[in-house]
């Protein structure tokens, strides 16, 4: 038996090595006798060592171990892979019971139950969108838009991108209808009801002005303001008050305007016992408690003159001539010949002679290019290009961009007839302060600097104010609303109040004309353009030729009355200002050589001027339903058709960013 230790020989039966004491044991010895022979027994008897050496044995072991763990592992793996599959599948199935119990909820207009149902669904998937959508429809309803805006937008933070792209749509609906829901709220806070909405009509109006003798036919194609308004059911027409009270009953075919009083012809004759006659035509006298009484002695007329241009301002007249000098801007149209002394004309004379309208205030502040042009009143003009409407200042400025459609379907022409099949669409004159607007059947009323005071929708129709009330259609029925807010500094006769003491600090339009060499100036426009409380000023200089102005220069005037010039050698039209509280702009529309137009815009920031990026990008700037819009060409179509884009003002960026529609 060897020694494991030192390898020295020992008798087989020995029980520790007599050279170094170490205990001795069969293994011992085997593993001794392996050790001494391994070397010698692999190289001559190949087959022993294969049959007798231990550890291939252990290599097989450990293989089998391996695949055991292995397959335990992929078993566990499988498993977990299906609890976390049944897992998911529950949370979709527990998501989407509650997406769908919401939605039933707030259809049933049990709104506690429906946001409880939302919540859970936002709980077990905060990435999807579908639920903040709930959550933010159900805040809608109950009129809580900071809330809606908020779930929304915890909605764009949280929720993943894909799903936000996918309900992308509604997402841009509900702030739309946010938007509209908070200016709704704003506008009901500009009125209270005097007459609810339940006078049944077809429809409520007013009539032309009528020649009065007074004024010329220029001044006169607006509507004839009173305490009465034009009822009309069926072919049937009567006058009812601003308290919803009638006057004379419905006993009328015809009631149009003359000599500011209404002139009304009966359906069926009277029996007049003070004429011994039946008679049909009657007015409503004012100077006798507003009694409804026979008309006589009509036939002549009360006479009447108009103005044209030819080298000039011109005067037309019949038997009648003006009783005073032209106190406010009138349309007119042009003639190539002055006429003569003996040359009469008819009420219609004005309509019938070719070519289209210009603006004459002291001189001509317009070319000949609006299709139609109303009268002045309170400082603006109703003007019409292409079948869409807009007002414009008695400088030719315009406030209201024209975009919008006719609102007056009554309006009877100065023919002389009293037939209201006469009529033609044409557009209500600014009264009390307010215009009323009309477009794709949506109905507005804004002040005289083109502020909205009522949003578009509200009502079905608006009709012109007059001593703060005015008749509005809501639900198919007639009421009278009357406004509250104050209009006293909408008139642009008047200072703006809040920035008398700024302007005094301000050079005034001659101080400027003399700082810029005496240019001539077109428009001096002084406001608080980026609202820190002072006033600066643009002033636009150059001539006016054909409608358009050339050699034109853009001047900004700061507040401490320093004067840049931001652009020269341009020729077009003062596109207007514009205001997305507190900042304000103006808008320059730049001619290009018969190829559409670029619009170039300027603002105030930390009291320098600037250009937004949008500027000279876009063609046709302008204000659309509170949003901001512009036009680019596009001729992809084979012909020249044009791509509207819509904006947002950022008061952080002062920018304007693309709004989503």
């Amino acid at each position: 038996m060897y020694c494991k230790k030192c390898g020295i020989k020992n008798a087989d039966e020995a029980r520790f090595c007599k050279i170094c004491g170490t205990p001795l044991s069969t293994t011992t010895l085997a593993s001794s006798v392996f050790s001494n022979t391994a070397t010698a027994a692999s190289a001559t008897t190949p087959t022993f060592a294969a049959e007798n050496e231990p550890q291939p044995k252990k290599k097989e072991s450990s293989r089998k171990l391996f695949t055991a763990v292995g397959i335990l592992l992929i078993v566990l793996a499988t498993f977990t892979a299906m609890i976390i599959i049944i897992l998911n599948d529950q949370k979709e199935k527990r998501y989407e019971e509650n997406l769908k119990a919401g939605h039933r909820y707030l259809e049933d207009e049990d709104y506690e139950k429906a946001a409880a149902c939302f919540n859970d669904a936002i709980e077990i998937d905060p990435k999807q969108t579908e639920p903040y959508i709930g959550m933010a429809d159900i805040y809608l309803v109950q009129e809580e838009y900071g809330k809606a805006e908020k779930i929304l937008e915890l909605a764009e933070n949280a929720a993943d991108s894909k799903s936000i792209q996918k309900n992308a749509v509604k997402i841009a609906n509900i702030k739309k209808a946010i938007r509209t829901k908070k200016e709704e709220a704003s506008s009901m806070a500009n009125f209270t009801w005097v007459t609810e909405p339940e006078i049944e009509a077809d429809d409520i109006y007013y009539t032309a002005m009528g020649d009065d003798g007074k004024h010329s036919l220029n001044e006169i194609y607006r509507q004839f303001m009173s305490p009465y308004a034009i009822i009309r059911k069926g072919n049937s027409y009567g006058l009812i008050d601003l308290d919803g009270n009638m006057k004379g009953g419905m006993d009328y075919k015809s009631i149009t305007g003359w000599n500011e009083q209404y002139l009304l012809e009966r359906t069926e004759p009277k029996y007049e016992d003070i004429y011994q006659n039946n008679w049909t035509l009657y007015y409503l006298d004012t100077d006798q408690e507003d009694q409804i009484i026979p008309a006589e002695g009509l036939g002549c007329g009360v006479g009447f003159y108009a103005y044209y241009y030819s080298n000039g301002l011109q005067l037309a007249e019949t038997y009648l001539s003006p009783q005073g000098s032209l106190t406010s801007a009138i349309p007119l149209k042009q003639l190539n010949d002055i006429l003569g002394e003996d040359e009469l004309f008819e009420y219609n004379w004005l309509e019938t002679l070719p070519g289209s309208y210009g603006i004459y205030h002291d001189q001509m502040v317009s070319e000949f290019i609006y299709d139609e042009c109303g009268s002045a009143s309170e400082g603006l003009l109703a003007v019409c290009q292409d079948g869409k409407w807009g007002y414009v200042n008695e400088d030719g400025e315009t406030i209201i961009p024209m975009e919008y459609d006719p609102n007056w379907k009554q309006f009877i022409p100065l023919n002389g007839s009293l037939d209201p099949d006469t009529t033609k669409d044409y557009c209500y004159a600014a009264s009390n302060g307010y215009v009323t607007l009309c477009k794709d059947e949506q109905w507005e009323l804004r002040d005289l600097k083109g502020n909205t005071v009522i949003s578009p929708g509200i009502f079905e129709k608006i009709c012109p104010v007059y001593e703060d009330r005015c008749w509005v259609k809501k639900d198919g029925k007639w009421g009278v609303i009357e406004l509250t807010i104050n209009t006293e500094d909408t008139n642009p006769d008047e200072k703006d109040k809040e920035n008398e003491q700024p302007t005094d600090k301000l050079m005034d339009q001659a101080a400027f004309q003399e700082a810029v060499n005496m240019e001539h100036v077109l428009h001096y426009l002084v406001d608080d353009y980026d609202g820190d409380g002072t006033n600066e000023a643009f002033g636009i200089t150059g001539f006016v030729s054909e409608g358009f102005a050339s050699e034109v220069k853009i001047y900004f005037v700061s507040s401490d009355n320093q004067i840049t010039l931001l652009k020269e050698d341009t020729h077009g039209n003062f596109n207007g200002s514009y205001e997305s509280k507190p900042n304000k702009f103006i808008a320059w529309e730049e001619h290009a050589n018969g190829s559409g137009s670029i619009s170039y815009i300027y603002g105030v920031k930390s009291g320098n001027a600037y250009e937004p990026q949008i500027s000279g990008k876009y063609g046709g700037f302008g204000e659309e339903n509170g949003k901001f819009r512009g036009y680019t060409s596009d001729f992809s179509k084979g012909f020249h058709d044009y791509i509207c884009s819509y904006f947002e003002f950022d008061e952080r960026t002062k920018e304007f960013k693309s709004y989503l529609e």
